[in-house]
């Protein structure tokens, strides 16, 4: 299903991208379903970014995630993972439904998790962090929120 990219693009926050001309939700890529695929203007079946978003619910200033193991997550992580390597752009964004969360501690006993994202980082995975906020009538990006993948509890 097409989405219109410009929101995102027009507040600079994925300026690093190529000039995007559609986004795709739920886009599969070489077996990943992604949240969100942007392509580039000149080259309509070619992907300039794939987004995973991860949704962070809290009102304390300092959100944990993940808030339990997923094996879901892991497999996502295995596959981005693949296409890091393979030459494909992805940007893992925390997204928090509400204005309240300024950090996002990694906290993971297994280690797992924390352990292949930051593989991914390594291989040039983009996180990053944003609050949302419903401002006359429509959601709007608020701020950016620091990820701490270096918490060790």
């Amino acid at each position: 299903m097409p989405v219109n990219p410009d929101s995102a693009r027009d507040s600079g926050y994925f300026i690093y991208l190529v000039t995007v001309e559609l986004g795709y939700k739920e886009h599969i890529i070489d077996g990943y379903k992604s949240d969100l695929a942007l392509l580039n203007q000149d080259e309509k079946n070619n992907v300039a970014l794939i987004i995973e978003a991860k949704s962070i619910i809290s009102i304390n200033k300092t959100s944990v995630f993940p808030k339990v193991r997923s094996e879901r997550a892991e497999k996502q992580l295995i596959k981005i993972r693949e296409l890091l390597k393979s030459g494909h752009k992805v940007c893992y964004c925390f997204v928090s439904l509400g204005p309240f969360v300024k950090r996002i501690e990694i906290v993971d006993a297994t280690h797992t998790y924390r352990d292949l994202l930051q593989e991914c980082i390594n291989e040039g995975l983009q996180v990053k962090g944003v609050s949302l906020k419903y401002e006359n009538g429509e959601i709007q990006m608020n701020n950016t929120i620091e990820v701490d993948l270096m918490n060790r509890h």
